[in-house]
């Protein structure tokens, strides 16, 4: 279940639906509880979810109260994008809104990479920074 300020993982087995899962989490797809050819609004969504957690959640979604935010899965393809080209502490501290860059660079041991281009980062440190970055 997801919970404001907690991280959520999603383990299990391919095509059971933990992408699509992530994808309604984090708002970028609608629920269709089923119906694929008349699928409801987001009113009726909430309704079919009151009384439960997912009412909040997607209540605050909704209403920009929460954002949510997801690490990709294939960091590899992270170092070959345009985007993320760059200066690792560069990105960092660009992406440092809640000022909290330097907690986590010491919690995931990234001082020794903070002057390195991300392309040029191992899988493991790669992996680091960009559950850093998010």
């Amino acid at each position: 279940m997801p919970r404001t300020g907690e991280v959520l993982g999603l383990v299990g087995t391919n095509g059971i639906g933990k992408s699509t899962a992530l994808k309604i989490l984090s708002g970028n797809l609608k629920p269709n509880l089923g119906d694929f050819n008349n699928p409801p609004e987001w009113k009726e969504i909430l309704k079919y979810f009151r009384g439960s957690e997912l009412q909040s959640f997607f209540t605050k979604l909704l209403e920009d109260n929460l954002r949510a935010v997801i690490k990709i899965q294939y960091v590899d393809d992270v170092a070959k994008q345009k985007k993320a080209q760059g200066i690792v502490g560069n990105k960092l501290k660009a992406a440092d809104k809640k000022q909290v860059k330097d907690e986590f660079i010491e919690m995931l041991d990234l001082g020794s990479v903070l002057d390195r281009e991300v392309k040029n980062l191992s899988g493991g440190e790669l992996q680091r920074f960009i559950i850093a970055l998010v």
